[in-house]
């Protein structure tokens, strides 16, 4: 699947997403997370985001409600909005739907100050590092999928079974760790 352009944002390493996102691991082993292995996005949001930022709002949508978009996050207000389907599959363990929440989270962690949140027009002329969309889809994958622990699997499949993803985020995480083509 293609993915719209998002918004300009300032430019982020790899590397200094995979960083955040291990801080993020870490905050939330402070309020009693477990994170190791598999990230548990609904009880992060319901349980443990609320217990870091006073003011976290998740709210649940009736589908349809925000047109093509499964979820949204406004950063500044510390509000995510997920529709209703999208928050049930979390629920149920879908990979999809569970890179979808922590995919949210990584525009509340990273994009602070970014108040307009439309997507960026097609023709845009900005680089993937410094797209709120390639961000939070990199911080989604990191959060879900540590890097040194992807290290260490031998297949895709295994990282599918391992953090409850898709085949198809495990099979991009998995290449992209490895370094396969």
């Amino acid at each position: 699947m293609l993915r719209k352009r998002g918004h300009r944002v300032r430019p982020l390493s790899v590397e200094k997403i995979r960083a955040i996102a291990s801080q993020m691991r870490e905050l939330l082993s402070v309020v009693g997370a477990p994170i190791n292995g598999a990230i548990d996005v609904v009880e992060v949001t319901d349980l443990y985001l609320p217990k870091l930022m006073d003011d976290f709002r998740l709210d649940i949508v009736p589908d349809g409600s925000m047109g093509s978009d499964h979820a949204r996050t406004y950063p500044d207000k510390n509000l995510i909005q997920v529709q209703e389907s999208v928050y049930e599959g979390a629920c149920r363990g879908q990979g999809r739907d569970r890179f979808t929440l922590a995919h949210e989270l990584g525009h509340l962690r990273l994009h602070r100050g970014v108040t307009a949140y439309a997507r960026a027009a097609a023709s845009s002329n900005h680089k993937p590092y410094e797209d709120s969309e390639w961000q939070a889809d990199a911080f989604a994958a990191e959060l879900l999928m540590p890097y040194k622990e992807v290290l260490q699997c031998s297949s895709a499949m295994a990282v599918a079974y391992l953090y409850g993803v898709s085949s198809k985020a495990a099979e991009v995480r998995f290449k992209k760790v490895k370094g396969i083509q």
